[in-house]
């Protein structure tokens, strides 16, 4: 049984109950086309967390939502739902209507100069030409959130769109289904830990 679902409790929301101490985000790109991509491997991290932890999601802000909850902290989930270079305008107004500080926002996206599988985890900094962090910096006015960053390292000559748009070969699915495992124990330690902890523990 997994942390989450040892201390987790269901997702419903219910008007009592909304008060939200962090927020993960799983970046990606809506539509059939783009399932199962490179680029949308927040999205199926995201995905991952709520069917481990029998959650569905609910449409709400342009953006699939759902709950989880450690004890009386709440934890907002979310996929944006209007395309990775808009992904910062839904963020900001979710952060904004349940006074969510910046700083328990935790990203999870795609980095094309990471090697396959590999997680990095830092605080703050550029948006490493990544659309939809790019999007997140420039709506919210700071670089001050958590990114857990996936890397899908291209090792050929495949344009970059081309490849991060690609879906991942069968070879790579059993390093991806251990990586999106290990980014659900990265967020676990984020919340719990702290993120000196947790970078200390996983980079």
């Amino acid at each position: 049984m997994s942390f989450f679902n040892k201390i987790f409790g269901k997702n419903n929301f219910s008007n009592n109950d909304e008060i939200f101490n962090w927020i993960i985000v799983g970046l990606g790109n809506p539509g059939k086309e783009y399932e199962d991509t490179r680029h949308n491997i927040g999205f199926q991290a995201i995905n991952f967390i709520a069917e481990k932890n029998n959650l569905t999601f609910t449409h709400r802000y342009n953006s699939s939502t759902a709950k989880l909850k450690i004890n009386n902290n709440n934890i907002f989930l979310c996929k944006p739902l209007n395309f990775m270079n808009r992904s910062g305008t839904p963020i900001k107004h979710i952060l904004n209507k349940y006074q969510i500080n910046n700083e328990n926002l935790i990203v999870i996206s795609d980095d094309i100069n990471l090697p396959l599988g590999k997680i990095r985890i830092r605080k703050g900094g550029s948006s490493g030409g990544h659309n939809g962090l790019k999007s997140i910096i420039k709506h919210l006015n700071t670089d001050n959130f958590i990114r857990i960053r996936i890397g899908i390292e291209n090792p050929g000559k495949t344009p970059t769109t081309d490849y991060v748009l690609g879906k991942f070969k069968k070879s790579e699915k059993n390093i991806l289904e251990e990586t999106i495992l290990k980014v659900e124990d990265v967020s676990e330690s984020l919340i719990i830990n702290g993120i000196q902890k947790t970078m200390q523990n996983f980079n």
